[in-house]
């Protein structure tokens, strides 16, 4: 049978428009619902052909052929509708723009996230150039014995910070060692692994002293708008906090899984995270009518608050502090990016929904051991990596009765006194107490509380990271010992911290 020319309409004629051009691309990749549809018309077509002489058979052979258009009909409809209606001068760049604006993926960081260098540093045995005051903290045998142990499970941050009222020194070595997330800081980021030089090529010697003097300046900053006279929520938290997260970045699976760069953004999330806080909880501030709460809009206002002081402090021209301003774009995006998501994931009201997703990356991580890999989804990988970031966050945040019972009794007792605290404050304002922060009663049924807190908050918590994190049992072994501890306090009546420690 000889073969006719195709007809071409009139109005194909000349460049194709640019619809026709989505359609063809969309089409080359994979075939739409309407053509489907349409092959599918073609085939009845071509069986009732077949069944001339079968006038049964032939009718139903036309009644599909009719259905199936029918079908590509709505098919074409919807896909005309869901299609980038974009003029020429926006061409075919437009379906993809809209897509970035409608989604909370960042294909940016998730290339960048692929692409970092994932080698470990190795101790380089120097320590960053500090200010002066620094230097002469760090002539204290004191500071450097309990300095040495920061970054282990073990660290005890309370007794770090208190060091210049036991050792009753001069006043020029009181100012130095009343920064201690600036020593801590530095010496996880810089003494103890080599974080900060992982972030410049070698030759690069000039940003990286600039970096060095911005950051230390930086972390100075944090150290003066942390509450001195909070309670708990102070600097010897900030401090706990920035060594514990340092403590779970040390282990196998979170050395294989992240960046030295996603090391450096832990440790800087751990010490801006509580960065302002007034002893106060979201819900006075909600309940208050506060700033904070008309600013944020009731939702993680603790949270958004110290991420955006933490900001400001760095584009604060007068102290110097902007280390972030050198690094390049694409990086500045992926750590303002892991801040922010490791930050406002301390929100408690958000505990049960990171835990849940964290069951299903555990489910998830050993599902794909038994599997033969697949092919990488880079947004899949740098959410679960950042999902992680975020638990090991949090996990640091609620460590407290995971420690050596001395700590965490030192702990318990600091938490209680600032819940108490905001319970007066509600009690004098004439508003409802807080739960957890009513004196008398607290006072009375101290180890049933941290049983509860344990119980229903940490424990079931630390199960799931220790099954990803297998270091993390020794912090789930030791969290099981104090709920042994206060099941016997409550078992004996009344009683007071004086008489527990």
């Amino acid at each position: 049978r000889q073969q006719k020319q195709r007809y071409r309409p009139p109005c194909l004629h000349g460049p194709p428009s640019v619809p026709l051009l989505a359609a063809m691309s969309a089409g080359h990749m994979h075939k739409s619902q309407a053509q489907r549809a349409l092959l599918t018309v073609r085939a009845a077509l071509s069986q009732a052909k077949d069944s001339l002489d079968d006038q049964e058979a032939l009718l139903g052979h036309l009644e599909e052929a009719e259905g199936s258009l029918r079908r590509a009909e709505t098919h074409l409809h919807r896909e005309s509708r869901t299609r980038v209606k974009t003029s020429h001068s926006f061409g075919l760049e437009g379906l993809g723009a809209w897509k970035d604006y409608y989604t909370e993926e960042d294909r940016g960081c998730a290339q960048f996230s692929h692409d970092i260098d994932t080698t470990p540093t190795m101790r380089v045995g120097r320590r960053m150039s500090l200010n002066d005051t620094l230097q002469l903290a760090l002539g204290k045998p004191a500071v450097n014995l309990l300095l040495q142990q920061a970054g282990k499970f073990d660290f005890d941050a309370i007794s770090f910070v208190q060091i210049p009222e036991a050792t009753h020194q001069s006043m020029e070595v009181l100012e130095a060692m009343l920064q201690p997330i600036s020593l801590v800081g530095l010496h996880l980021l810089t003494s103890k692994k080599d974080l900060v030089t992982s972030l410049f090529e070698p030759h690069q010697t000039g940003e990286m002293k600039a970096f060095q003097n911005r950051l230390t300046s930086f972390l100075g900053q944090l150290d003066k708008r942390y509450k001195h006279d909070a309670p708990y929520h102070g600097r010897a938290h900030a401090v706990d906090v920035m060594s514990t997260v340092d403590w779970f970045l040390s282990s196998t699976y979170m050395a294989s899984h992240t960046a030295p760069l996603d090391h450096f953004m832990a440790i800087i999330a751990a010490a801006i995270h509580d960065v302002g806080h007034e002893g106060r909880n979201n819900l006075f501030y909600t309940k208050t009518e506060h700033d904070y709460a008309i600013t944020y809009n009731d939702r993680s206002v603790l949270e958004n608050m110290h991420l955006a002081l933490a900001f400001n402090i760095m584009l604060d021209k007068t102290e110097d502090c902007n280390w972030f301003k050198l690094l390049p774009p694409h990086t500045q995006s992926y750590i303002r990016k892991g801040l922010v998501s490791m930050v406002l994931a301390t929100d408690p009201s958000r505990h049960k929904r990171l835990e849940t997703e964290l069951s299903k990356l555990v489910d998830k991580t050993q599902e794909e051991a038994a599997e033969e890999p697949g092919k990488e989804n880079k947004q899949q990988k740098l959410d679960d990596k950042m999902l992680v970031l975020q638990t090991v966050l949090h996990a640091a945040d609620v460590s407290n009765p995971t420690k050596p019972r001395p700590l965490m009794l030192g702990w318990t007792e600091r938490l209680l006194d600032e819940f108490w605290a905001q319970g007066d404050e509600e009690r004098s304002l004439g508003l409802p107490v807080s739960p957890l922060c009513d004196r008398v009663e607290g006072r009375r049924t101290v180890p049933q509380g941290q049983i509860g807190f344990i119980t229903f908050v940490v424990q079931p918590y630390y199960t799931i990271i220790a099954e990803l994190i297998p270091e993390a049992q020794e912090a789930a072994e030791q969290l099981a010992l104090n709920k042994a501890f206060w099941e016997e306090k409550a078992a004996e009546g009344p009683g007071s911290f004086e008489d527990w420690k």
